[in-house]
């Protein structure tokens, strides 16, 4: 399962987790969204894969 996390990155170069998001659409809108409204942040969106191998039974 992949997510899409997005990050702002400030003057300072600080780079902060804002959210996580399951959808690349909806990841990609946020971030949009947030660049358009604070121009003190740049936000931006990586790919992370959460879990491979998923299709394998876990046992308890």
């Amino acid at each position: 399962m992949k997510v899409y996390i997005v990050l702002s990155m400030d003057t300072n170069d600080v780079i902060s987790v804002d959210k996580v998001f399951r959808d690349k659409e909806i990841a990609e809108k946020y971030a949009d969204i947030q660049n358009s409204r604070n121009r003190a942040l740049d936000y931006f969106i990586r790919e992370r894969a959460l879990m491979e191998n998923i299709d394998e039974p876990v046992s308890v």
